[in-house]
């Protein structure tokens, strides 16, 4: 969850930037600016499209065509093309595998922005008194990240999940650099300025990557500390989380879980339960009649927030295989082997990484297929599910 947060507020940042990029050109947007309102109804077209191109390098060719075909657009009609990128991400950010085309393209991200470091770094000398200022800006960003936590648990986070956001946070954003150009272009900032940005924006992403890879440790020293700042009552998903009588959980109750859910209900009955993260899914179901609790299996916290674990047996269901796999290398971690753990997935190669990450089973499953998956649980446990 600290992720997502840390994912909020950096897409919140990166919009504020977009929309400075589209107001510097001082351009009068075209009257047939108006016309790219169609994009709104055309959404469920390019939703399924997304759908057909499905995995590999057509759903890259797919998202550099929508990319660079939407900056088009909207340079066309005097609006900022980024402005118009920006637009059509927020467009496809609901489909399933927008994750996945995300993750795919951040390698091109990854050299389009060390070109543009080449170039920055070609715009000016780096001198003795940048490189001091540069430190110090990059030393400030200490304050943005007790910021950032104070922010957050004022929101009643937990001390945990505001830490490692803020601690994800620990960076100034490259997207500075690219205001900072725009600035230099309109004559607003020197060209030693944008230098001095350069080097603070390296210096913190050089110091970020030890903090966060040593994130639990650090937690571990101050934990004490900073769990004075947590308000009283925390939220909903952070409440102490009670299973009742359950053997056997579903993790993920979307459409694949539920599936799952009504199939084996009619085997195990009470001795079920589902947990979901999604406050809307939980209440859904529990209108239902299905026993399903609000919780973040992918949050470290939700473990220590549980009152009694007599689960058994643990069906991973969740949408991304990502989380699956940490859920199931938690579940390796505190029961010692102890759980039986099985998990659903897209392709042989997410079967074989669940494996190899200790679930006992994992299955090829298509999204419709919950019948089909719990009865091949069902045979896999047996008619007694183990306390």
């Amino acid at each position: 969850r600290y992720g997502q947060i840390a994912i909020g507020i950096l897409i919140m940042q990166d919009i504020f930037a977009v929309l400075f990029l589209a107001a510097s050109t001082g351009k009068i947007p075209s009257v047939w600016a108006l016309g790219l309102l169609a994009l709104i109804p055309l959404r469920p077209l390019l939703m399924r499209v997304m759908t057909n191109v499905a995995h590999g390098e057509l759903l890259i060719l797919y998202g550099l065509a929508l990319g660079f075909g939407a900056y088009a657009l909207f340079d066309v009609v005097s609006m900022k093309g980024d402005l118009g990128a920006l637009i059509v991400g927020a467009l496809l950010a609901a489909h399933p595998s927008a994750a996945e085309m995300s993750k795919k393209l951040m390698g091109f991200k990854d050299v389009f922005l060390v070109c543009f470091f080449l170039t920055i770094g070609l715009s000016g000398d780096i001198t003795l008194q940048a490189l001091v200022i540069a430190l110090a800006l990059a030393i400030a960003v200490v304050i943005k990240v007790a910021l950032y936590f104070l922010f957050l648990v004022r929101f009643r986070l937990r001390a945990h999940t505001s830490v490692f956001a803020s601690l994800n946070l620990a960076n100034y954003s490259e997207f500075g650099l690219i205001v900072g150009a725009i600035a230099l272009a309109n004559g607003w900032l020197s060209a030693d300025w944008l230098v001095i940005i350069a080097l603070a924006l390296t210096m913190t992403f050089i110091a970020a990557a030890p903090l966060n890879a040593r994130s639990r440790n650090i937690l571990a020293a101050i934990q004490p500390q900073v769990s004075r700042f947590e308000t009283p009552t925390p939220l909903p998903e952070d409440a102490p989380i009670d299973p009742g009588d359950a053997r056997l959980a579903i993790i993920g109750m979307a459409r694949i879980g539920t599936g799952a859910y009504d199939t084996l209900k009619a085997k195990y009955g009470d001795l079920l339960i589902g947990v979901d993260a999604d406050p809307d899914v939980v209440a859904a179901h529990q209108s239902a009649g299905r026993n399903v609790i609000l919780g973040d299996a992918t949050d470290d916290e939700f473990w220590t927030r549980v009152l009694e674990r007599n689960v058994g047996v643990t069906l991973l269901a969740m949408r991304e295989h990502e989380q699956n796999l940490g859920v199931a290398r938690r579940i390796q971690a505190t029961a010692g082997g102890k759980e039986r753990t099985f998990a659903v997935a897209d392709r042989p190669a997410q079967v074989k990484a669940l494996k190899e990450a200790g679930v006992e089973a994992a299955w090829n499953f298509d999204i419709e297929a919950g019948t089909g998956l719990a009865e091949a649980l069902i045979s896999e446990v047996g008619e007694e599910l183990p306390a």
